[in-house]
């Protein structure tokens, strides 16, 4: 999970991007990953929200705090994302 922490020396995260990624942190779905999911994750799901729940991203900037209408947005994108990318869980 530090990986989520981890930034691009040039490239800094916009304060939408941190909040996507420290919701999921706290997300059932995304526990199991293994560090290499997570870095998939990390680099992926930000593109993928402004790809497909642009509307999304904005409410977060304009919200200025997390709702339970984002919650539930961000969870279902989550499982979506999860569903076309796989999990990267750890091996049992």
């Amino acid at each position: 999970m530090t990986q989520i922490f981890t930034q691009d020396k040039n490239r800094p995260v916009p304060l939408e991007e941190q909040i996507v990624l420290l919701y999921a942190l706290k997300s059932p779905a995304l526990q199991e990953m293994d560090v290499l999911g997570w870095k998939r994750f990390k680099a992926e799901i930000y593109p993928f929200l402004l790809e497909t729940r642009a509307s999304l991203i904005r409410d977060i900037g304009s919200e200025q705090e997390m709702t339970k209408q984002i919650q539930e947005q961000l969870d279902q994108a989550y499982g979506e994302y999860l569903e076309l990318h796989g999990s990267g869980e750890k091996a049992s």
